[in-house]
């Protein structure tokens, strides 16, 4: 059975404005952070790693505004795409791309990655029928431009939303609300977990935790930067920091890990790895993970961590006889993995490439038993 990574959603789902079904795992489509007429970090890399693919089936698990989809349509003009993606505006762009090229290439689906399962079913796709998967973590260019979702870390980034799908899910919070009703130490450790801030998370949550007697309701990105303000000042005093820099940095972790505490992210894009590419791609499928921060980093290094092992090395390994069955079911076969992320040249381009992280891995025709929710 899938068991997600450990968040503090329990611990909040008592909150009366917050109820969270105790029968599924909440999780966001993610989708991407560029422009929708901009290039594939890694366009390069999936092409060449495709091959000579024809008629392929792919799932598109964060369609956001296409890049990959497309790419892999020209690759292999033959293909069927499944474009997923739990943002109604990149699943109503999918629909418009699918009015383009037919109905027979192109199925918009929109869902979050443990509702898949159950969505692929009613499309009659069968688990171990697909030939190529992509996902990729972040926000889309839709997304960042929406001044009522709060995604964009700018002082003119909106309202302080959050919610991937508030229009179908308008039970949960949105950050604002967290921000004025979370504790302190909840609030603490979402930072520190989420957002990755390890050493400003503690001046970040007093900073917010004492705004409220001053009546801040962080409606918007903006007043989360007045709030943000004086604690930047002096952590930029102790790292000899720009004060602007170090505001701006301070707000962008701060908004990352709402968002991805808010959506379940992390638990969702490994349920995504786990349960959704392991059962649904066919052996000698295809795999592309691009992730975008050390939390994410850190799920793939996990889930596909048997699969970085030399065969020749195995060998030289203790198991208990249970742990030993485990490891000897070996789903996943790596064949690249780029932990610097792209091309220095296209990082100098466009700066948002820096970050960016693939990972690319072949479905074996090993099976063990995952208990899909």
């Amino acid at each position: 059975m899938f068991r997600p990574v450990g968040t503090f959603l329990g611990r909040v789902n008592a909150w009366p404005w917050y109820k969270v079904s105790q029968c599924m795992i909440h999780q966001v489509g993610r989708t991407s952070d560029l422009a929708s007429n901009g290039e594939a970090p890694f366009a390069s890399e999936i092409i060449k790693h495709l091959g000579h693919l024809q008629q392929s089936r792919v799932l598109d698990m964060t369609f956001g505004t296409g890049r990959h989809a497309k790419l892999i349509l020209e690759h292999d003009p033959s293909a069927m795409v499944i474009a997923v993606d739990a943002d109604r505006t990149a699943w109503q762009a999918a629909q418009a791309w699918q009015e383009e090229v037919g109905h027979q290439q192109v199925i918009p689906l929109r869902a979050r990655f443990s509702e898949l399962p159950a969505e692929l079913q009613k499309l009659s796709i069968e688990p171990q029928s697909l030939d190529c998967a992509i996902i990729e973590t972040g926000c889309s260019d839709f997304q960042l431009h929406h001044q009522r979702r709060g995604f964009n870390h700018a002082r003119d980034g909106g309202m302080l939303d959050l919610r991937l799908d508030p229009d179908l899910r308008p039970q949960l919070p949105s950050g604002s609300e967290i921000l004025q009703r979370i504790n302190e130490k909840n609030l603490n450790k979402i930072l520190k977990y989420y957002g990755g801030s390890l050493s400003s998370s503690k001046h970040v949550t007093q900073a917010i935790i004492e705004s409220r007697y001053m009546f801040h309701s962080f409606k918007s990105v903006e007043e989360l930067y007045e709030v943000l303000e004086a604690p930047a000042k002096d952590l930029a005093k102790k790292t000899a920091r720009e004060p602007e820099d170090m505001l701006v940095n301070l707000v962008f972790h701060t908004i990352l890990a709402l968002r991805k505490f808010i959506n379940d992210e992390l638990n969702e894009f490994e349920y995504a790895l786990r349960v959704v590419a392991e059962n649904y791609l066919k052996p000698n499928g295809i795999l592309f993970v691009i992730s975008s921060t050390m939390a994410e980093d850190k799920i793939v290094q996990k889930v596909f961590q048997a699969a970085q092992v030399p065969a020749e090395a195995r060998g030289n390994f203790k198991f208990s006889s249970r742990s030993f069955e485990n490891f000897q079911v070996k789903p996943w076969e790596m064949i690249a993995q780029d932990v610097q992320g792209v091309k220095k040249v296209k990082a100098i381009l466009n700066p948002k490439f820096k970050r960016f992280s693939l990972v690319v891995v072949r479905r074996t025709d090993a099976q063990r038993s995952i208990h899909i929710l």
